[in-house]
């Protein structure tokens, strides 16, 4: 277990040269949020995916969940065309956060800008979760980027995560989970029940912290999905994981006056 003293994007900690190490051999890592609306949880993300990005090797991120909006954001940060917060405040409610929109405007202060990955909408259906990960084998295959995938725990730990780690192998997909016990997701989540792993996480002194745990080993987690059932729990395959005690919601994003 490694404390992380300091959440905010930039800051450095024996934490994150742990995640570099564990993903130094890794073409895919996924940052699986147990909740996509925790201001928390995005500030640690977006803390990886900065460190991920500017010192791991890795060259486009995925902002899973709205392909239209991550179409104009690699435009974006390519060129500087269209405006962010525009693109942003017309995607799905978990990508309208402050956090996401810092997190793009360091993108563009790069030399060398990460891609934003893209492609077509992916329908819901029984084909989800392997279309997911085909997606992301098919970007990899057309560009050779390495891919950090920001996203929901539900499809990067348990759903495309299988079959991302039977493409790429064990060391070729790292599955690094974003967990908390309680707090407010936009609705009141009570502690985690004592069968979950942030059960056993919120016992450490640290209010938050990473672990390592057992690569390829399943781990019981909450996944909180649009109906904020707080019963709701998969097996989830973490080959890491951050946790912090409790939440507060995203920082929502101010649209343009006009």
């Amino acid at each position: 277990m490694i404390p992380v003293q300091h959440l905010q994007p930039g800051s450095h900690g024996p934490d994150l040269d742990r995640l570099l190490e564990l993903s130094s051999g890794a073409t895919v890592v996924g940052l699986g949020a147990t909740a996509r609306t925790t201001r928390e949880l995005a500030l640690l993300a977006s803390r990886a995916v900065r460190t991920l990005l500017s010192q791991g090797g890795f060259t486009a991120l995925l902002l899973e969940g709205d392909p239209q909006a991550g179409a104009l954001l690699d435009e974006h940060v390519a060129t500087g065309r269209h405006d962010a917060i525009d693109i942003l405040a017309q995607a799905r409610p978990f990508l309208r956060t402050r956090e996401i929109l810092d997190t793009i405007a360091w993108m563009r202060t790069l030399d060398d800008p990460p891609r934003v990955v893209h492609g077509p909408a992916i329908v819901s259906g029984p084909n989800l979760e392997r279309d997911v990960a085909d997606h992301i084998i098919s970007w990899h295959r057309q560009t050779g980027d390495r891919i950090v995938w920001w996203g929901g725990a539900a499809h990067t730990a348990v759903g495309a995560a299988r079959y991302l780690y039977e493409h790429f192998g064990a060391s070729g997909y790292r599955s690094v989970g974003l967990l908390f016990d309680h707090g407010d997701a936009l609705a009141p989540i009570p502690p985690a029940g004592p069968e979950l792993l942030e059960a056993r996480l919120r016992d450490e002194p640290a209010e938050t912290l990473f672990s390592e745990l057992d690569a390829g080993h399943a781990e019981r987690i909450r996944i909180l999905g649009p109906t904020f059932d707080p019963d709701m729990s998969g097996q989830a395959t973490l080959d890491a994981a951050y946790f912090t005690r409790s939440v507060r919601p995203m920082t929502p994003l101010e649209p343009r006056a006009r």
